[in-house]
């Protein structure tokens, strides 16, 4: 007995939300697998810096990421556990081979591309709109540096299981039977701490489902049995924003002894960081849509006057963006006003306010990008 016609047609619409970006994203990506090891590869790849024997994985999750802060220089302030896992992994299994970690950063990324597609169709319901933004996420230059990058791999592993745990979360909400909510509960808090331990920007992973929550509620519009699960929301939201807390205030400090990255305020002033950190934005938030030229610099021109054009102009742009988010929800453009608030809220972790190790790289906008992807 054949399918019904609505079942062919979602059918083809999960096809058409899947195929398209994925055959997108080979065709740029693919080519880059016979690429050699470049930048930090040599130092953390290919000399090893990261490769730990399998007897001493397990470690990984109580140290920060470089076995010896003495090979820098410098103090530590990065904790990236899965990261040393999963290079560690593909070390023992291939043998020290640009073109398989580069093979395993690509499937990293098509994977995630594809849950993108499935989750904007989760939330919307439209496949043409759930391709279109997943080709813009696949072809845009933004994952150059996470998914071409052999030592980009953590910032790889943070965007993918930032957006699994946002399905699953998405997919328990909508209900079904008990077993199911909680495999699914599971699936959502374990795929976020594994972000977590692969990057911290992952931290933004409850606050993107808070607003995709309001998506899926205002679908189904919050009544008896709508497609809804208010209770399940409320609780996948709570282990959510408890873990990001246990990880902050419990875990990352005990593991690196600080909260932040250690790194000072430009110049050592906090008024010439902010101002600088201000006059960043406007760039950054402008090349998530008009990504003209690409590049690896992370170069910033200090601010040093208040009156700088370009430090009016961030605060302005951060200030208007409530303005903007109730504009969009009044013309009834949804999945915009989801677009427009995704960006601020994934960009809140690398935008600069707390100092970083690297105020501007193309890869701190790599989750924002996503939410550009939506507007």
């Amino acid at each position: 007995m054949s399918d019904p016609p609505t079942s062919r047609v979602e059918g083809r619409g999960w096809l058409l939300a899947i195929g398209l970006p994925l055959v997108l994203f080979a065709s740029l990506y693919a080519r880059s697998i016979p690429y050699d090891f470049v930048w930090t590869d040599h130092t953390e790849i290919e000399a090893g810096l990261l490769i730990r024997p399998p007897a001493r994985w397990a470690a990984a999750f109580t140290q920060p990421m470089y076995r010896s802060a003495a090979a820098l220089g410098a103090v530590q302030p990065y904790y990236r556990p899965v990261k040393v896992l999963v290079v560690s992994a593909v070390d023992h299994v291939f043998g020290r081979d640009p073109a398989a970690f580069r093979a395993v950063n690509l499937l990293v990324g098509a994977t995630t591309v594809a849950l993108f597609a499935s989750l904007v169709l989760l939330l919307f319901g439209d496949p043409r709109a759930a391709a279109l933004s997943a080709a813009i996420v696949a072809v845009h230059p933004v994952g150059i540096e996470s998914w071409v990058w052999i030592a980009g791999i953590d910032h790889a592993l943070a965007l993918l299981f930032t957006i699994a745990s946002l399905t699953a979360a998405c997919l328990l909400v909508r209900g079904g039977s008990p077993g199911r909510r909680v495999g699914l509960g599971a699936l959502s808090v374990v795929c976020l701490a594994l972000g977590l331990g692969s990057k911290e920007s992952a931290s933004a992973g409850p606050f993107l489902l808070l607003a995709c929550l309001w998506v899926l509620r205002r679908r189904a519009g919050g009544g008896k049995g709508s497609d809804f699960e208010s209770r399940s929301a409320v609780a996948i939201l709570a282990l959510q924003l408890g873990l990001v807390a246990i990880y902050w205030l419990v875990w990352r400090p005990g593991v690196l002894g600080t909260v932040g990255a250690g790194t000072p305020p430009i110049g050592n002033s906090w008024s010439l960081h902010e101002l600088t950190v201000l006059a960043s934005w406007p760039d950054r938030i402008a090349w998530l849509f008009l990504p003209l030229a690409s590049t690896t610099s992370d170069v910033t021109p200090v601010v040093r006057e208040i009156l700088t054009p370009s430090a009016w102009l961030g605060g302005v742009l951060a200030g208007s963006a409530p303005l903007v988010f109730g504009l969009l929800l009044r013309r009834d453009q949804p999945m915009a006003a989801l677009g427009w608030l995704w960006i601020w809220i994934a960009f809140a972790p690398t935008s600069g306010i707390v100092p970083l190790s690297h105020l501007v790289a193309e890869r701190h906008v790599a989750l924002p990008a996503f939410g550009a992807a939506l507007v």
